[in-house]
């Protein structure tokens, strides 16, 4: 299993850290989507770090049951248009450290039975890599205070802030 990124989840709701594709290495942002219309809309959308400034979407995660029984994953689609094809991975928390809030997104290869689409690559042991380092700042102002950053490990800035403007959200999706 690859691991593709390494968040933190925050006391609300979402998650921010880092990502590394081919095609985008910088910060994500997993935002709990409350405007849900229906069951089958995604949890979280996932938006990353512009280097215009600002942010984009990269994808959705929906959160489902483990396929045994014990707890729920988040399910991860990335696409977006530097993409050829969606990657999909699994969020879950990351294995070998001592944080319970520190998650690791693990790439899942479609079709092969260990992770298409809906598939729980979590039902297993889940073992990864060191955090990811970051490559943007547009997600700054968003980390909590006084904990550690997942990419860096030098305490973070802010105390839960939601999206601004001046944290480099800009335009409808700003909240």
């Amino acid at each position: 299993m690859a691991t593709i990124g390494t968040l933190t989840k925050r006391p609300d709701g979402s998650y921010l850290g880092a990502l590394a594709l081919k095609s985008y290495a910088g910060r994500a942002f997993f935002q709990p989507d409350t405007a849900k219309r229906s069951a089958a809309a995604p949890d979280f959308r996932i938006f990353g770090a512009s280097p215009q400034g600002g942010r984009f979407e990269l994808g959705a995660a929906w959160i489902k049951t483990r396929a045994d029984g014990r707890g729920s994953y988040v399910s991860v689609k990335l696409d977006f248009p530097e993409l050829p094809a969606p990657v999909y991975a699994t969020l879950g928390v990351m294995a070998g450290q001592d944080d319970p809030d520190v998650y690791a997104i693990i790439w899942n290869r479609p079709g092969d039975g260990r992770g298409a689409p809906g598939g729980d690559s979590f039902a297993g042991s889940v073992r990864t890599a060191e955090p990811l380092a970051a490559t943007e700042d547009a997600f700054a102002g968003l980390e909590d205070e006084g904990a550690p950053s997942v990419a860096t490990g030098r305490p973070a800035r802010g105390r839960g802030r939601g999206p601004t403007p001046d944290a480099g959200f800009t335009g409808p999706d700003a909240a």
